[in-house]
């Protein structure tokens, strides 16, 4: 753990050192009250969905942290039949912004030099006199850019959908019914029945000028399962250090995974 623990905190402060040591998410979640009213029972059972299916590879890892948290809080990933469908998905969009800078310019500097003169009238010797006028403060025009990072979760009841589905002949796989009813299938089986059985979603955002995806998902990750099955009324705003040891035993975790 010594050695996992070690290394990351290297890679981490090597990546965020010369941008940020903090990253600033924000989370908002809803629950079904009716079917969670205290969350998620101990040891449910989770089936993974990606729905960012443009970049297959980072999919992949993200399921796999997935995966570490939710067994880290006591419940179990599957690839069979689960309690929940967990769908995800994760994006990056950015905006232009400009920012204006104050720069200080120091005032003139005046000399002046003179001679002194005694009681009788005769030049006692010389003088010199430094003076400086008080500066001014222009603000400068910088443009920077600012990457929003997203990640949605959606939670489906299974159980719930197999008491909707009466025809097992006709009915395909979860996974199958949630990807037509998304591509916006004609199969009103679909469309009926997935919105009815959802029982959590949440969003959680970071927005920062760096553009690291792949980092940022570990931050967000974590953010977001702060209130996983939970209601937050509302947004709920929390910084993380780099080196936050959820987001350390996530890549650790992962790390042994993949020897």
């Amino acid at each position: 753990m010594f050695k996992c623990k070690s290394f990351f905190l290297v890679l981490l402060s090597i990546m965020f050192f010369s941008s940020c040591i903090k990253v600033r998410v924000t989370t908002n979640t809803i629950a079904d009250k009716r079917h969670l009213p205290i969350g998620f029972a101990p040891g449910a059972s989770f089936r993974l969905l990606s729905l960012s299916n443009h970049d297959q590879m980072l999919s992949n890892e993200v399921s796999t942290k997935i995966t570490t948290i939710l067994e880290n809080k006591g419940f179990v990933a599957v690839d069979d039949v689960a309690d929940y469908g967990l769908v995800f998905s994760f994006d990056m969009s950015s905006s232009e912004h400009t920012a204006y800078v104050p720069i200080y310019t120091p005032g003139t500097v005046s000399v002046t030099q003179g001679t002194v003169y005694n009681s009788r009238g005769f030049g006692a010797g010389g003088y010199t006199q430094t003076s400086q006028s008080s500066g001014t403060i222009n603000y400068i025009p910088q443009n920077y850019t600012l990457f929003h990072r997203v990640l949605d979760i959606a939670i489906f009841d299974l159980n719930l959908y197999r008491k909707e589905v009466q025809d097992r002949k006709e009915a395909c796989s979860w996974m199958q019914q949630f990807m037509h009813w998304i591509n916006g299938s004609e199969i009103v089986l679909d469309k009926d029945i997935w919105p009815k059985v959802q029982v959590w979603e949440g969003r959680t955002v970071s927005s920062s000028e760096n553009a690291d995806l792949r980092i940022a998902l570990d931050y967000l990750l974590v953010g977001m399962f702060d209130y996983f099955g939970k209601d937050t009324y509302g947004e709920i705003a929390r910084t993380i250090d780099y080196d936050d040891k959820e987001v350390l035993s996530i890549l650790c975790k992962q790390n042994r995974r993949m020897k």
